[in-house]
């Protein structure tokens, strides 16, 4: 039997925009009919094959799962679907027109900023870098001109805290993509075509560049080098590097405030540096402060967890978030001995080193076995 809900298909990069999605179309009132996940490139790889099937262990009944490698096939895939309306979230790859222009209601994006506040693919890195106190999600038409443009229908602010957790923060973002796009549903079934941005006031968040970005400047304002740290911490990275008596670190966390650690006289005042690592026994001769007890420096990152409550969508981006880390790891070294191994086997290997990390830091992961599939 057909439904005579008006149709709505999601596109998205992972799981946790499949969720908040789904359910905001639904409780507007729109049958999802097909989700569509972006493999983020033209030629399929292992990381994004595991996207695709934590997508699809997790497909809502009834639902159809498609992932196109190119995005000139997009429009044909979605066309035999008879959309209505189209939302997307975390999409990365430009929209073609015809598919802009393919569903009655328009395309509905979510974006991680509070527009026209940081337009562009790293909206929430750039928020931290800049020492943003608060960011939010916008839901505004795509109109097929640039990232981040077109009129608003809606939006969420959210507090950007100093001391940022990604996965926290992916949570509240997540929660606040599903209600505003559920917002800007029913405003679009209710014709209203949303407001026009600023353009005065338009700010872009591109790519992190490289050396501004991976150097850190020990000469300049204090909160710009405790925010780029705050950046790199979010990102997953090590952190900026920074050179102190010689010896190069890659600084994880400072504070602004007088606490244990290394006190680094800023331009505008004193930073401490709380924990840094280096990849030579070097790091030993960073000594603290005087007045300091001895600074948190290893050869070793630091994976202590923090104590929280787990969800199920917790554990599977931390499993997936170390995978990664783990896969990038893995294909170097092999590249640099000169060794030759089938790409699948060395992902089942970093999918099981993820999940084996995973738990040691106290967080059950059960979707990620050795073999790739749902335990």
């Amino acid at each position: 039997m057909s439904s005579s809900l008006p149709r709505a298909g999601l596109l998205v990069h992972a799981l946790d925009g499949l969720l908040a999605l789904h359910t905001a179309a639904l409780n507007a009132g729109f049958e999802p009919v097909v989700i569509c996940v972006d493999p983020c490139e033209e030629e399929p790889s292992p990381p994004a094959c595991s996207r695709v099937s934590a997508a699809y262990r997790e497909l809502p009944p009834g639902a159809v799962l498609v992932a196109p490698t190119r995005s000139a096939s997009l429009g044909e895939v979605l066309r035999g679907f008879a959309v209505d309306v189209l939302v997307v979230h975390r999409w990365s790859r430009p929209l073609p027109k015809d598919v802009v222009a393919l569903p009655p209601l328009g395309v509905l994006r979510a974006h991680e900023s509070l527009l026209p506040r940081w337009r562009g693919t790293c909206p929430v890195e750039w928020a931290i870098r800049a020492g943003d106190r608060t960011f939010g999600v916008t839901v505004h038409r795509v109109d097929g001109v640039g990232v981040g443009t077109g009129p608003v229908l809606a939006y969420r602010e959210l507090p950007l805290p100093d001391d940022t957790d990604r996965v926290a923060l992916d949570r509240h973002l997540c929660d606040a993509v599903e209600d505003s796009m559920r917002e800007a549903l029913d405003s679009v079934a209710a014709g209203e075509r949303g407001v026009p941005q600023d353009e005065s006031r338009a700010t872009y968040a591109g790519p992190l560049e490289g050396g501004a970005f991976d150097i850190a400047d020990l000469t300049g304002p204090r909160k710009a080098l405790h925010d780029l740290v705050r950046c790199h911490r979010y990102t997953g990275l090590a952190g900026p590097r920074v050179t102190i008596e010689g010896n190069d670190f890659y600084v994880s966390a400072t504070s602004t405030r007088p606490v244990s650690g290394r006190r680094i006289d800023c331009a505008d005042g004193p930073l401490w540096i709380t924990r840094a690592v280096s990849d030579s026994d070097a790091a030993e001769s960073l000594s603290p402060s005087p007045e300091r007890t001895e600074l948190e420096v290893s050869g070793e990152v630091d994976v202590t967890a923090p104590e929280r409550t787990w969800s199920t969508r917790d554990e599977c981006n931390l499993a997936e978030r170390i995978t990664d880390a783990v896969y990038d790891v893995v294909t170097t070294d092999v590249s640099r001995l000169g060794l030759v191994e089938h790409p699948t086997r060395l992902w089942a290997i970093a999918e099981f080193a993820g999940a084996q990390t995973a738990r040691r830091l106290g967080v059950d992961a059960p979707a990620l076995t050795p073999s790739g599939r749902q335990g």
